[in-house]
């Protein structure tokens, strides 16, 4: 009979009771869901009336042989399912592999409490097990801890916020426990479930998510250099240095911090994008930290080349050209 949850289903297997010298050692019993339920065990061939003298306080309830054992079973796993975006699925990419949804965009995760491989049927996939649908039943809980696994942990990654900031049990009403969730960095992050049910740890699942990309870019610190005792700098002539550092951004509007350790390959590419600036599209990108800073000293305003009047002027609140 299941105690808890007070309703809910499931069946209850075993192997054979052969009693050998009123012993009887090493049954397998097997319950295909989640709770807490009492199990009774009865011979009813068995009669006090037929036991030999010797037998004192014969154990018997009305006239048959009974007994009583509590089971506590729980789920092997809170399985991470399903983790998507808008129509962008989990590719599970870090160092390799493709990117998956900027950095503060929302994602969805389904958590599905699992019976064990062994009761299976030979599937594979853990998200394809039957569930123990007793669990929400019973409002099971469910708790998340995450770790970064790109950039590298040697390499010191910031963590970033991970919301919701409390994680909810399980409704009654729903099979599946279904978060939406946003991290606030870029990167590649592990989600790890967990939960203790009646008194045990049910076993950790982890799932890495991503790889989430800056949501934009932003540029500060635009200088400018003139040539050296100029207090400008003339159509086709090379201005001393050009610098500029850019930040990577999230969707939520934070600066974030570990973009500038990525593998070179996954950073974004930058360029001057003005059809008159020469070598605006050879910019030398290198990364302090979180920032990206570009330095150049070889790059020039081209003078139109009908060679009709053509400056002096300001670009965008920056150097002068004449």
């Amino acid at each position: 009979m299941l105690q808890k949850p007070g309703s809910g289903g499931g069946s209850l297997g075993s192997g054979d009771f052969n009693f050998s010298k009123g012993v009887v050692e090493d049954v397998a019993i097997q319950f295909d869901n989640s709770g807490e339920l009492v199990v009774t065990l009865e011979d009813k061939s068995f009669r006090c009336s037929t036991q030999p003298p010797t037998v004192a306080n014969c154990p018997s309830d009305g006239g048959t042989l009974k007994g009583q054992i509590t089971l506590k079973a729980r789920p092997w796993k809170i399985a991470i399912c399903n983790v998507r975006s808008g129509s962008s699925f989990n590719p599970a990419g870090g160092e390799t592999g493709g990117g998956f949804i900027s950095a503060g965009t929302d994602f969805i995760v389904d958590y599905k409490p699992i019976i064990h491989p062994d009761s299976a049927l030979g599937i594979t996939d853990e998200c394809a097990y039957p569930v123990t649908s007793n669990y929400s039943l019973d409002s099971g809980p469910l708790d998340l801890d995450f770790k970064v696994v790109y950039p590298a942990p040697s390499l010191n990654p910031q963590p970033g916020a991970v919301t919701p900031n409390v994680i909810p049990s399980f409704s009654t009403n729903q099979v599946l426990n279904t978060l939406v969730h946003t991290w606030s960095e870029v990167g590649a992050i592990e989600f790890i479930s967990s939960a203790i049910y009646l008194g045990r740890d049910i076993q950790k699942d982890h799932q890495v998510i991503g790889r989430f990309y800056p949501d934009y870019f932003n540029t500060l610190n635009n200088v400018w250099g003139n040539p050296a005792g100029q207090a400008f700098a003339y159509m086709n002539q090379e201005f001393d240095n050009v610098s500029v550092d850019v930040e990577a951004y999230s969707a939520l509007g934070n600066e974030t911090q570990n973009y500038g350790s990525f593998n070179t390959i996954q950073q974004a590419f930058f360029e001057l994008d003005e059809g008159r600036l020469l070598n605006g599209n050879r910019l030398n990108l290198t990364y302090r930290g979180r920032r990206g800073a570009i330095n150049n000293n070889d790059i020039s305003w081209q003078k139109q080349a009908d060679f009709s009047t053509d400056g002096p002027f300001n670009f965008d609140g920056g150097p002068t050209v004449h």
